[in-house]
């Protein structure tokens, strides 16, 4: 699959590079843009320049297309069998508080439903937060809160109906919820677990209205973003692997005995139901990862989206929400990649954060003071700085902090308490985040871009040794002791 063919035509197929140009196009061409505008420019010291500018009072933009290898903003993913209970299952009465338009409640409630899709392959609970739910489902300028009857029909159940979504409850068995603090938690239900995904196309006009508007929205908060801008120069580059690469791949990988970043072991699940596989927590299978890659990645790419509440400005998209075994399959200008990884970034970026002492801490030297595996410290990293304090204390690494930076641990567990325990992973992610928007940049202006993996970069392998040496020299310069390999 191949979405760099999709994008170009006859003409340019030659270069097989993406042409911003091509960013945007008219369907008519006396369009008006003084008021409502998307515009593309060349900049002259920028080989590779896009630019996109939305003003804050657009509303339809009927004749703007997007690029070919983004999502298309009026399809969505849902699980098989949704459609099915939300058309011929659910009362009457329940929609009708939604819309007295059948079709436009049950496309509301899909619309919903799509943006639990993860929930399936990754087993954990998804936050919606009530305002964004509004927003999305607010049509015709009308403000009433229809997510609310939304949300009742998606929980409704019978003795022949099984709810389509599950909200999470507490010890008193009410839904989680917290003002200002933490929104409520869904599930789609585990009966639509290894169902495969089906693309909708909604049709009501002023579902789609919205669905535009958000797209451009996304759009312009991408473009104005380092990372974000980059990521879609590199989307039209790209060269995705078949079904059959994936597997042949996997089973390379097994036979390596591959594991993921979380210490998980590589699989198939060959048909069988997940919870009756041994020790299924700690297994990832391949099956579903090719699930995900699919959902990800078939309809065209995410439009990259940056996060700042509490993951401090890192930047989602397909490529990096993709398995990371899978992810190495990818090409660039038809090119094979290699990774480019910082050595234990965190715990030498909470250094910097925090004054501590120690320079060039790695996995490997806490591991031999303390006498365990790599794989134990790797795994605790993922989570020691974001956890609250009297967590950390159980933690296998807290000792080694403890004794070699007792007093970095100090300022650590204060600003905890001081700013709640999710600060320090607040302000690491926002460190790195500087630190990779640094390194972008100065890619890109060589005409090199790159996959973003939070922490890490993936590039052509023939550029491979200068982005190394670029994320050393940026790295040093902000006073991060760590080294990229």
């Amino acid at each position: 699959m191949n979405f760099n063919e999709e994008c170009l035509n006859e003409g340019e197929k030659k270069t097989k590079l993406f042409n911003p140009i091509l960013l945007f196009q008219s369907t008519n061409n006396n369009i008006n843009l003084s008021n409502n505008y998307i515009y593309v420019t060349k900049e002259r010291n920028n080989k590779n320049p896009l630019s996109i500018g939305v003003n804050s009072d657009f509303y339809t933009l009927e004749n703007t297309t997007f690029p070919k290898f983004l999502i298309d903003y009026a399809k969505i993913k849902i699980p098989r069998g949704v459609r099915r209970i939300l058309e011929r299952q659910i009362p009457k009465a329940l929609l009708d508080k939604i819309n007295p338009d059948r079709n436009q409640a049950i496309e509301l409630c899909l619309l919903v439903v799509s943006y639990l899709n993860q929930s399936l392959y990754n087993d954990k609970w998804i936050s919606l937060n009530a305002q964004k739910l509004h927003e999305l489902t607010k049509i015709n300028k009308d403000n009433t809160r229809k997510y609310k009857h939304i949300l009742d029909v998606l929980k409704y159940s019978s003795e022949k109906v099984r709810p389509i979504i599950e909200v999470k409850k507490n010890a008193e068995n009410k839904e989680t919820y917290r003002k200002n603090y933490n929104s409520k938690q869904f599930k789609l239900n585990a009966c639509f677990y290894g169902k495969k995904f089906e693309t909708y196309t909604i049709q009501s006009k002023p579902i789609l209205v919205v669905k535009k508007q958000e797209h451009l929205k996304k759009l312009n908060e991408a473009m104005q973003n380092t990372i974000g801008k980059n990521l879609i120069m590199l989307c039209g580059r790209l060269t995705l692997p078949n079904d059959k690469q994936i597997i042949e791949h996997a089973r390379r990988k097994i036979k390596d005995n591959y594991r993921t970043k979380k210490g998980k072991v590589l699989t198939f699940l060959n048909k069988r139901k997940r919870e009756n596989v041994k020790d299924y927590k700690n297994k990832s299978f391949v099956e579903m990862g090719i699930t995900k890659f699919h959902l990800l990645v078939d309809d065209g790419f995410k439009i990259p989206t940056p996060r700042f509440k509490k993951a401090g400005g890192r930047v989602y998209d397909s490529l990096n929400t993709m398995h990371g075994w899978i992810r190495e399959l990818n090409k660039i200008d038809g090119e094979e990649t290699i990774e480019k990884d910082f050595k234990a970034l965190h715990p030498n970026l909470v250094i910097q954060i925090y004054d501590g002492n120690a320079k060039y801490i790695t996995h490997e030297k806490i591991a031999e003071v303390l006498n365990i595996e790599v794989s134990i410290v790797k795994k605790e990293h993922l989570s020691f700085f974001n956890q609250h304090p009297k967590q950390m204390e159980k933690s296998i690494v807290y000792q080694y902090y403890k004794e070699n930076e007792p007093e970095m641990l100090e300022r650590i567990i204060s600003d905890k308490y001081n700013n709640g325990h999710e600060i320090t992973s607040r302000r690491l992610f926002e460190l790195e985040v500087k630190i990779m928007s640094e390194i972008i940049k100065q890619l890109n202006k060589k005409d090199i871009v790159v996959g973003y993996t939070f922490d890490a970069l993936f590039c052509k392998k023939s550029v491979g040794d200068y982005v190394e040496k670029v994320m050393n020299e940026v790295a040093i310069k902000n006073n991060i002791y760590t080294v990229a390999k």
